[in-house]
């Protein structure tokens, strides 16, 4: 029985036309809250992946740190090294 189900599907014009939704159904996209003030709400991300390169000051980096805050849009792009440490991170972002 299954075998003859399966060849009429596969025979079938209209079945093979309509693809049937197997995903959950889209909610609608949510706007995020407005930050309060600066200094508040930051983005911080790495792109890492890069070959190594020699910056300035003659340091090596292999990776861009990038800051953004939300309220006033503000973007700091910064050359590390992939092996940065949270105090070395901390240390960064207080002094730039």
């Amino acid at each position: 029985m299954s075998k003859e189900v399966k060849d009429y599907i596969l025979r079938y014009n209209t079945c093979q036309r309509v693809q049937i939704p197997r995903h959950c159904l889209y909610s609608e996209l949510l706007v995020l809250p407005i930050p309060q003030g600066p200094m508040l709400e930051l983005i911080i991300d790495f792109i890492i992946g890069l070959p190594p390169t020699k910056i300035r000051t003659r340091e090596v980096a292999n990776a861009i740190l990038v800051i953004i805050n939300r309220y006033t849009k503000f973007l700091g792009y910064f050359t590390v090294l992939i092996t940065i440490t949270a105090a070395e991170l901390a240390d960064l972002f207080l002094e730039r």
